[in-house]
């Protein structure tokens, strides 16, 4: 399946959210950016990292 990044959202995804699909209809084609295979398998350079909302909690 091919992973891709959602530019305009529609009901149900957000915008930035990487949605797998496995054919691509052609009315979503303007809708999402094609991610290589690199930039789907990116994983977090910090994982443990946490924000200062977080620690309050």
């Amino acid at each position: 399946m091919a992973k891709y990044e959602v530019i305009i959202p529609w009901y149900g995804v957000e915008k930035g959210e990487v949605v797998d699909i496995e054919s691509l209809h052609p009315a979503l084609k303007p809708n999402v950016r094609k991610l290589s295979i690199e930039a789907a398998e990116l994983i977090p350079s910090t994982p443990k990292a946490k924000s200062k909302k977080d620690k309050e909690e």
